[in-house]
């Protein structure tokens, strides 16, 4: 099911015109058989509803694919840089991408998908995302309203803990959730 417009269409077209685009005929999912890490990088394309378009359509063919028959497909983690573009909470979840985001959110574990949802401003992403996120690792925060959304959607985060974001250093955080049997405070030592 095709959910490209006519309007779509022709934003597509004006980037392949502008050359911040090239087409190439291939079938994704048939050249992701190995296991490994594969990387679409959607920033050169200027006009984000093509993005949201093209990501959804990416999404949705793989979580159909692996709803059909999960256990003869790879196990597939869906990393989704600047979340609260592509899965935002208030006004922008109409877009495709945020609706199949919050499908796999929701129902991806039964068929070995996961998700991992990255952000700087957790109050802009979709609460219902953030609370189907089972284990988290948050950085240094200071907006209240991102250490709010952070308050409301990860389970088992003290006040205590919400009251340390703010005084983060660079690279200094707190792991929570399934993956760790206690909040566990990190520090990330930057790359010699």
């Amino acid at each position: 099911v095709a959910i490209l417009d006519e309007w779509m269409i022709d934003s597509i077209h004006q980037e392949i015109q502008g050359q911040r685009i090239t087409l190439v005929k291939t079938n994704l999912l048939e050249e992701m058989t190995d296991p490994k890490v594969y990387c679409l990088n959607l920033s050169g394309i200027s006009d984000e509803e093509v993005r949201y378009a093209l990501s959804a359509n990416i999404m949705t063919e793989i979580f159909n694919r692996k709803r059909e028959a999960p256990s003869e497909e790879l196990d597939t983690l869906f990393v989704i840089e600047e979340a609260h573009n592509f899965a935002p909470e208030g006004a922008g979840r109409g877009n495709p991408a945020s609706k199949i985001i919050q499908k796999i959110a929701a129902e991806g574990r039964k068929f070995n998908i996961g998700l991992m949802v990255i952000t700087q401003r957790p109050a802009y992403v979709s609460k219902g995302v953030l609370s189907q996120c089972s284990t988290q690792a948050i950085f240094r925060l200071i907006n209240s309203a991102d250490i709010k959304a952070i308050a409301e959607t990860v389970e088992g985060i003290s006040e205590e803990e919400l009251t340390q974001l703010p005084r983060f250093r660079m690279g200094e955080g707190i792991f929570t959730g399934v993956a760790v049997e206690e909040p566990v405070l990190v520090k990330v030592l930057p790359k010699e």
